[in-house]
């Protein structure tokens, strides 16, 4: 079985962008999905074909903790089928 994949893109200056692929293996419907995130962050997020010709989500900004919780969360997928978990930025120092 194919895990889903989490990856943080540096777009123009300084603008990021998270990709999700391979949603559809676990039956996820990629435009609700994507719906879903945009409401709950209030962030630009779309689906559109990558290199590879597969679906993926594209979210704006550096979202891997957010898409984390909510796959593992709402979605019960385990964190073993689930790749980049590493890429999440770290909580910030006081």
């Amino acid at each position: 079985m194919e895990e889903i994949t989490l990856n943080v893109f540096q777009r123009g200056s300084n603008k990021k962008v998270t990709t999700v692929d391979n949603l559809d293996v676990f039956g996820l419907d990629l435009k609700e999905f994507a719906h879903e995130i945009q409401i709950a962050i209030q962030c630009s997020c779309t689906v559109s074909q990558s290199s590879s010709n597969k679906m993926q989500v594209v979210i704006q900004g550096n979202q891997i903790a957010f898409v984390a919780d909510l796959l593992t969360g709402k979605y019960r997928i385990p964190k073993k089928y689930i790749k980049g978990l590493e890429k999440a930025p770290k909580g910030k120092r006081k």
